[in-house]
């Protein structure tokens, strides 16, 4: 992927999980988003929590 990303030309947001069990964060080689341009910033945002899940829990917005 690194060696794609010098051709982005509009500002570009990457969101990763650390917990995602399919693609966590730490695969990532955060070097590549090192070299951001003025012109078409990148950023890569991690969050704790938030990876593909498996499940649905239930939630209060659903009928019982």
């Amino acid at each position: 992927m690194s060696r794609l990303l010098h051709n982005v030309r509009v500002p570009l947001l990457f969101v990763s999980a650390a917990n995602d069990p399919i693609a966590p964060a730490t695969i990532l080689d955060t070097r590549a988003f090192a070299g951001a341009r003025e012109e078409a910033p990148i950023l890569l945002a991690v969050t704790a929590e938030g990876g593909h899940s498996m499940t649905w829990h239930v939630t209060r917005l659903e009928p019982p």
